[in-house]
């Protein structure tokens, strides 16, 4: 949080949430971060807008200069393809399928090394050339993937072991 606010040139920092996301470790979590935020007296940069639709997260994307997605674990981190579609660069772990299916519009860090978050945060924050290249590399990647493509390939893939 240290490094957002910071090193940012003044942007806001928003955390936000969506249907799905664990509510119990919300719950746990944001108390903790309101009160950094708090005794850090930062509460006019950071909001935290709890869980917001789908059309206000869209407009999120579009409005982000990064979408972090910091998980320890992660499945296939749809934020991730959501926010490299509106063009948003991506900083996410390398726990999960993400860093390496968008290629050059994610930037990766091992989830429990805060220095190598740190820095990548501050390089980005501090690059907007190169976060423009991100953006665009991630709204042309995730044209390659579609819900029909994936339910062809199940499909397919279903067929076979049904044929074993």
């Amino acid at each position: 949080m240290n490094i957002l606010v910071k090193n940012a040139e003044q942007r806001p920092v928003k955390v936000a949430a969506r249907a799905g996301f664990d509510v119990e470790r919300l719950r746990q979590d944001f108390p903790i971060l309101r009160q950094e935020v708090h005794g850090k007296r930062l509460e006019d940069r950071v909001c935290f807008t709890g869980y917001v639709s789908d059309e206000v997260l869209v407009d999120l994307y579009n409005q982000a200069d990064l979408l972090i997605l910091p998980s320890i674990e992660e499945g296939f981190g749809l934020p991730a393809f959501e926010a490299a579609a509106c063009g948003t660069p991506v900083v996410t772990s390398n726990t999960g399928p993400a860093a390496s299916l968008l290629g050059p519009a994610a930037w990766a860090f091992p989830p429990n090394d805060v220095r190598a978050l740190t820095d990548g945060l501050r390089d980005l924050l501090n690059d907007a050339p190169r976060r423009r290249a991100m953006g665009d590399a991630g709204r042309e990647r995730v044209r390659s993937f579609s819900w029909e493509q994936a339910a062809a390939q199940t499909h397919t893939l279903l067929q076979e072991v049904g044929r074993s």
